[in-house]
């Protein structure tokens, strides 16, 4: 599946399916306000909201049409019910993992087309210093299917000026065969996350926080769809890629946010860290600066800057001849995804949200994205850069 390596991944669907489901997703959202409406007698700050957001690459590479839709009731004085619904595709081309033909800068690609649907559901639950707060999520598409349970807990200390969070998620994962790929039967994969974190007011206008996060996954890891050229053996057969059975990974962030009271104006800055035993170390920066216009606007600009090292196997080409007996031994593992490359990358992102009404927010985006190669021998062509536009609107009841 394509994804950008340091971002939320896009999932897919079919872009003509798209528009359909934009017409049913904001049927949705009016028929979700007036049944939370009349059902659980709906307070202050309940919302429900629907997003858009198109992800291009440019070259004809990877479309992503996103559609998700979410809401916030509460049901009791104590008990929050938040969900969202997701339908999103994908549609394009993306490198098969083989480097250029002679003769030519353009790394070969394959077309794809999916869909996928999914849901989240969490019950928040206040019970004085204690926030409690299990989720279940699902998702579904034609080659992939992810069902994952959590449970986070937040604690107040110090009049509330201090919050320690802690958490623990599991996701059970089935890679199912499809055309394209390799495996003929389900693959099953399995991924833990524990957190242990906190958030610190420092005085009226500012706050810390800091996570630590271990994950750790097992199973079929290999992406299905990628492929590697053993030139000893043939420059031209392309041959499935083979990576580890299992990923740990240290995750370290920490951010500080700051409100400039005089000027109607917060500035966000961040700084995440990550290593797994891919041997990938990582290096993320996010600056953010949210701007008031008056009483309705909010002007949102936004800097990330992103850096990671390669997997310790991966190569454009890979070494060895994997025919037994042959004198020339091959890596245990080895893949040609350039998405394990050593590489960079930078999104430049504007954001702006309208209030229409004092209940009804409207929200436009726009990010440019660009990831660019540091390892001097897998092709520039390789590497994507993408305009994502985004629409929303949230009402406040």
């Amino acid at each position: 599946m394509p994804s950008k390596p340091d971002c939320v991944s896009p999932h897919p669907t079919f872009a003509s399916r798209g528009e359909a489901a934009g017409v049913a997703w904001a049927v949705w959202i009016s028929s979700v306000g007036c049944l939370a409406g009349k059902v659980l007698h709906l307070h202050a700050d309940d919302t429900v909201g629907y997003r858009f957001s198109d992800y291009q690459e440019e070259r004809g590479r990877v479309k992503v049409e996103t559609h998700a839709a979410d809401f916030s009731v509460s049901a009791t004085p104590k008990l929050t019910l938040k969900g969202t619904l997701v339908y999103d595709a994908i549609s394009g081309a993306t490198p098969t993992g083989a480097p250029p033909p002679d003769g030519s800068s353009e790394v070969p690609v394959v077309e794809v087309k999916d869909v996928r649907r999914a849901f989240s559901l969490a019950a928040a639950w206040q019970e004085g210093r204690f926030l409690t707060t299990p989720q279940v999520s699902y998702s579904k598409e034609r080659d992939y299917e992810s069902t994952g349970l959590s449970l986070n807990e937040s604690i107040d200390f110090n009049q509330k000026n201090t919050t320690l969070n802690l958490g623990l998620a599991h996701d059970f994962d089935r890679v199912l065969p499809n055309r394209g790929e390799w495996i003929r039967n389900a693959r099953e994969k399995d991924d833990t996350e524990g957190l242990l974190g906190f958030v610190q007011l420092i005085d009226p206008a500012t706050y810390v926080r800091a996570n630590l996060t271990l994950g750790y996954g097992s199973g079929f890891l290999t992406d299905a769809y990628k492929r590697v050229v053993f030139p000893e053996f043939s420059p031209e057969i392309l041959l499935p890629e083979k990576r580890p059975g299992y990923r740990f990974r240290q995750v370290f962030y920490t951010g500080i946010t700051h409100f400039i009271t005089r000027i109607d104006a917060a500035t966000e800055l961040s700084y995440r860290f990550h290593h797994d035993s891919y041997d990938i170390f990582s290096h993320t920066v996010q600056f953010d600066w949210r701007q008031k216009l008056g009483k309705r606007v909010t002007l949102s600009p936004s800097v990330r800057f992103y850096e990671q090292s390669s997997a310790s196997f991966y190569a454009p080409v890979i070494s060895g001849d994997p025919r037994p007996d042959e004198g020339s031994p091959i890596p245990e593992y080895y893949s040609s995804d350039f998405r394990l490359s050593r590489m960079r990358t930078w999104t430049f992102g504007l954001a702006a949200s309208v209030k229409l009404i004092d209940a009804c927010t409207l929200d436009l985006g726009y990010q440019r994205y660009e990831m660019i190669g540091l390892d001097g021998v897998t092709a520039a062509s390789a590497y994507p850069k993408a305009n994502v536009f985004s629409a929303g609107l949230h009402l406040t009841f």
